[in-house]
């Protein structure tokens, strides 16, 4: 082989494994997320006034979700550990995280409890919607879903009806079995979590 022709596959070689690099770089840089696909232009729409629980308002609720916004499934895709929480808000407020499993579209269990988190909610006058963003270590389980526990939340998108997230009152707690909502809600939850 000349060395016109080695220089031209070596050339070749040296540029397939530099965009192999590349799209390895690119693969590792994006994280890990389920749950709902949080982004600046995802309107937290019709979530404020914050919304009470059902069927009692000012008793708390555990929220859990069967629908992810933007995403063809809520469930966890693997087991690991939810490094952040991400969420947005219509306005401040607090809930508590928790990790469940759903059963027949109208049932779950919680597996674990994560920590309460306290929100800031959505400036005033603003062009881009604020993702706010938490640390967290929390494990999870292929095919688990986010869930929430709050008396009344704006972390909501509610904009079609459907059955996006079930909500039972008295709240879910770690150690039970599966229980039937008492009602099911068309908001979706703006919630979403990254793994490590």
């Amino acid at each position: 082989m000349s060395g016109h022709k080695l220089s031209r596959v070596a050339a070749a070689t040296f540029t397939i494994l530099l965009l192999a690099v590349s799209a390895s770089a690119a693969s590792a840089a994006s994280p890990v997320r389920f749950g709902a696909k949080l982004t600046s232009n995802v309107q937290p729409s019709n979530a404020g006034p914050a919304h009470d629980c059902e069927p009692t308002a000012g008793q708390s609720c555990t929220r859990v979700m069967t629908q992810a916004l933007d995403r063809e499934s809520p469930k966890a895709p693997k087991d690991g550990t939810i490094a952040k929480i991400r969420l947005i808000a219509g306005e401040s407020g607090q809930l508590t995280v928790y990790i469940a499993k759903i059963k027949d579209g109208t049932m779950a269990k919680v597996m674990r409890k994560g920590p309460v988190i306290h929100f800031d909610g959505q400036p005033d006058n603003i062009l881009n919607y604020k993702v706010e963003t938490f640390n967290v270590s929390i494990p999870v389980k292929k095919g688990e879903v986010l869930a929430f526990k709050s008396t009344s939340t704006s972390v909501l998108r509610c904009n079609s009806g459907g059955n996006k997230h079930l909500i039972f009152q008295p709240s879910l707690q770690v150690g039970q079995g599966f229980q039937e909502a008492d009602e099911t809600d068309g908001c979706s939850m703006l919630i979403e979590a990254q793994y490590k």
